[in-house]
């Protein structure tokens, strides 16, 4: 079956909302300026667990495409893999500015559209489209602060639930069921934290995917199903980090080199 993205969308939404008006109301004591509340020196330690929610772009990358079908028996060419887009929502725990961070996270990858030629000279191609929800558990090395500013370095495994529509195929148009399979996934990330209160800490990064594979079901008399490899994709991603605890002197910045 099919992702039904608008709940979870709505559930990270509404863990997004309550984050940031609970951030903002435990934060309201304490602002004194405008420099006190965005400038690093004003703000205490955050504390080392957190809820997070993220949203985002996503870039896809080469993919392949086989359908053992009554015109082929191989690889499908001119394969186009769709943008789009992201949300995540998940928790984590970390060991300051510097040092180890984990993670466990659910995202939801939109619909991509997906088409490709099933061979030469082919009148038509194929058309779907495809979506996916991952769960990952990811690890981070923060690498300090500098001026407010903590870069970091991850990387992710996980699974993934990769599910396509319905399948439009040559040359007489007969239409294959939408499927779902689960996938091994992995990703690596970059990106930059800034402390923007004493429990919200701005997250902007990059990720590079790979979602797995996803299949199609069958039907209109066609029994072999087609094959998406290589769910792949650059990403860029903006979210808040909202943590617990904390109020404890702030992290000493790193001397810049």
């Amino acid at each position: 079956m099919r992702a039904h993205p608008t709940l979870f969308i709505a559930v990270i939404a509404a863990g997004l909302s309550l984050a940031v008006r609970a951030g903002v109301a435990a934060d309201l004591p304490h602002i004194a300026s405008m420099k006190d509340t965005f400038g690093p020196a004003g703000h205490t330690g955050a504390g080392p667990c957190y809820l997070r929610a993220d949203t985002g772009y996503s870039w896809a990358g080469d993919g392949g495409m086989t359908w053992a079908g009554p015109v082929v028996t191989d690889a499908v060419t001119n394969v186009s893999i769709g943008d789009t887009w992201l949300i995540e929502g998940g928790v984590g725990c970390g060991s300051g500015s510097r040092g180890l961070r984990g993670e466990l996270v659910l995202g939801y990858h939109g619909d991509r559209d997906v088409d490709g030629r099933p061979a030469a000279g082919a009148v038509t191609g194929l058309a779907s489209s495809a979506d996916s929800l991952a769960l990952m558990v990811n690890g981070y090395y923060d690498l300090g602060n500098f001026r407010g500013f903590v870069p970091y370095l991850g990387a992710g495994l996980g699974i993934a639930w990769n599910s396509t529509d319905e399948v439009v195929t040559p040359p007489a148009g007969a239409r294959l069921a939408g499927e779902s399979e689960s996938s091994f996934a992995w990703a690596v990330m970059a990106g930059v934290g800034y402390q923007v209160s004493e429990r919200a800490i701005l997250d902007l990064g990059y990720r590079y995917i790979d979602l797995g594979d996803a299949t199609s079901g069958t039907g209109g008399g066609v029994t072999a199903p087609v094959r998406i490899h290589d769910l792949a994709a650059h990403e860029i991603k903006l979210g808040l980090r909202y943590h617990f605890g904390g109020g404890h002197a702030p992290y000493p910045p790193q001397p810049l080199k």
